[in-house]
Parts: C-alpha cells; sequence; structure tokens
C-alpha cells in the first residue's frame, strides 16, 4: 500500500510542475519568472507541464519562478489587462523580469508547446542561468 501511495505522488507531483499564481504581487518577489498561460484541456499545455516539470523546473527552479494561469480565472484577466498580453495559443509563455523599479517587464515570449531542449537553450543564452 505505501509503494502505491509512493507512486501515485510520483506521477502526480510533474502534472504541478508549475505554481498556480495566485496575486500579481507574486511576480515582484522573484526578479526572473516564467509563466505559463494555460487552457483546461490542451493536451499540449498536459505535456508542456509535465516534460518542464521533469527537467527543467527540477534544474533551474532556484534561478527562475514558475508559475501558471489557466485561461478564464480571473487572475488571467488581471495579467492580460496589466500587461496588455494577447494569448494567441496555447500554452502560450511570457518570461518577466524586474526592472530597476521593481516592477516586472515582459522580456521574451514563447509561442505553443516547446521542448524541453529549446527552453533549456533559450534560459541559458539569453537569461545566463547557470
Amino acid at each position: 500500500m505505501k509503494k502505491l501511495i509512493l507512486i501515485i505522488l510520483f506521477l502526480y507531483m510533474p502534472l504541478n510542475a508549475f505554481e498556480d499564481l495566485k496575486s500579481l504581487s507574486q511576480l515582484k518577489e522573484h526578479s526572473l519568472v516564467f509563466l505559463v498561460f494555460e487552457k483546461h484541456g490542451c493536451p499540449w499545455c498536459t505535456k508542456y507541464d509535465i516534460e518542464l516539470g521533469i527537467k527543467i523546473i527540477d534544474k533551474y527552479g532556484k534561478d527562475i519562478k514558475f508559475f501558471k494561469v489557466e485561461k478564464g480565472s480571473e487572475m488571467f484577466s488581471q495579467l492580460r489587462k496589466e500587461f496588455k498580453l494577447k494569448i494567441i495559443i496555447y500554452p502560450m509563455t511570457y518570461i518577466l523580469k524586474l526592472n530597476d523599479k521593481n516592477v516586472p517587464e515582459i522580456i521574451d515570449e514563447i509561442y505553443g508547446y516547446q521542448t524541453e531542449e529549446y527552453v533549456e537553450e533559450l534560459l541559458l543564452k539569453n537569461f545566463l542561468i547557470k
């Protein structure tokens, strides 16, 4: 029984790799943020979450904070209004960085599902993450 519970927990963890963004103030708590917009039932969103959770978040989670926002949520509406975002495909990712006034600014966009290799290369080359 204990093994079954551990297996279930292990399998469940990658599905929740991205933390749900609950407040705009959370964006100011981290110098670099990887923000993914998802849609319920989107298979590419699930695949993105799992792959990045297993490989990228575990490796770079100390350097960058990973959040997700579900289409139709209150936070989705607030972010679209605050940053004047155009979500044209799911998953849609924005990378935000705090400027010298401690205000988050969008510094990059990722359209749709991308591989773990693409995301890692982007992080290493453009944001000097080690």
